[in-house]
């Protein structure tokens, strides 16, 4: 398994509130064959959230699904509340359920 982590100012990072470019964050988890995942942490409350949804959405049409392979999940990871996962089967996931 690999963790990779990207950080720098990007379109695809855009901050709810401001509207303007922010400094966002990407990891992606790769291991084995071809199979990756892409993770992105977000703090706010349900405006940023539904960004981030976006955001990681607009990277999914970005890669390069053939050389790449398409992502086995793609998750939002929160300060707090519920857990969900998209129609188009984003997760977003509170760091709560990750630990004790």
């Amino acid at each position: 398994m690999r963790l990779s982590h990207e950080r720098g100012r990007s379109s695809l990072g855009r901050d709810a509130s401001s509207r303007s470019r922010s400094t966002c964050a990407y990891s992606s988890i790769t291991r084995g064959a071809g199979d990756w995942a892409a993770v992105e942490i977000k703090l706010g409350g349900t405006d940023a959230i539904a960004s981030v949804v976006e955001s990681l959405r607009r990277v999914r049409s970005k890669v390069d699904t053939q050389q790449a392979g398409k992502p086995s999940r793609l998750i939002v990871l929160t300060a707090v509340g519920r857990a969900f996962e998209t129609a188009d089967d984003i997760a977003v996931v509170p760091i709560t359920l990750l630990g004790p």
